[in-house]
């Protein structure tokens, strides 16, 4: 467990997910926002350079189910017994990978995990919803597409802008003090990166009342949006909703040629398939939905 204060009161805490609410429960009091970003794909270091410090033969599931499943549920815990206003869960929008390309993704469309990981990541957002019914926090799920913090160029609509590798880190606090933290200066510091706008929309901005999941005070405000960045040519996910929602619409769009719209992410650039999914079955595509980006 270590912990460290940064400016402008952001907290940033690493800890072990299974024990966090033995570990971590007292650090949250007080605390205004969490964002948890945290998690495992179940992938060892035999099989992903990235993932080096994962032992060869370790047990993926038992790894996934500690990290991501009992983790997951001791962050909401520790958040409700403490009162914290707002939570943001990083999911994934593999969880709609079955899907063909060609389908344009809106929220609304049932989920379909393939895999440990996407399962688990199915289950935290049935928690997240669990959570937000039950006590006054707002949660906001992001579905977080393909993110490389090095990428120069945008070459599907799943990925996740980092303006043009430029800002090397997704996200710096862990925990917030809303009252005292002065959003724009700490994003300004960094870059106005897409996946740094959205996180920053998702602290902090004010859900609208068609998030309400609950009648009275007691309940909280949950939305899903989309963690993408944009793409002219192909409008693959409901972008809209993530604005109508959350006040997100990207700046960073991806450079696809014409040749390139329909396909899966691994089949363009560089992009290898998210991990835990299958590639998508293209079986009963009828073409895809493309809607113009509304005026800003």
């Amino acid at each position: 467990m270590a912990a460290e204060e940064f400016d402008m009161g952001i907290l940033h805490v690493c800890g072990v997910l299974a024990n966090i609410f033995a570990d971590w429960s007292e650090q949250v009091r007080g605390v205004d926002a969490v964002v948890h970003l945290g998690g495992s794909p179940g992938v060892q270091g035999d099989e992903d350079p990235a993932y080096a410090h994962v032992p060869p033969n370790s047990d993926a599931w038992a790894t996934i189910l500690r990290s991501n499943v009992e983790g997951t549920r001791n962050i909401f815990e520790a958040a409700a017994q403490h009162n914290v206003r707002r939570v943001v869960y990083a999911s994934r929008a593999g969880l709609l990978s079955p899907y063909p390309w060609t389908l344009f993704r809106s929220i609304e469309l049932p989920i379909k995990p393939v895999g440990n990981y996407s399962c688990s990541k199915a289950m935290g957002e049935a928690l997240s919803f669990s959570y937000a019914s039950t006590h006054a926090m707002d949660v906001v799920v992001v579905r977080i597409g393909n993110y490389r913090p090095a990428r120069e160029q945008l070459t599907h609509p799943h990925q996740l802008g980092n303006n043009g590798g430029l800002n090397r880190t997704l996200v710096l606090c862990t925990a917030a003090k809303l009252d005292t933290l002065a959003l724009p200066n700490f994003f300004y510091a960094t870059g106005r990166a897409d996946c740094l706008q959205l996180f920053e929309k998702a602290i902090s901005h004010q859900l609208p009342d068609t998030c309400s999941v609950g009648t009275n005070a007691e309940h909280g405000r949950h939305a899903v949006v989309f963690g993408v960045s944009g793409c002219e040519r192909w409008k693959c996910y409901d972008l809209e909703h993530g604005r109508r929602v959350l006040g997100y619409w990207p700046t960073e769009n991806a450079d696809v040629a014409v040749e390139d719209i329909g396909k899966p992410p691994e089949m363009i650039g560089n992009d290898k398939p998210p991990l835990g999914s299958q590639p998508p079955s293209t079986a009963g595509a009828s073409g895809f939905s493309s809607p113009q980006p509304p005026s800003l």
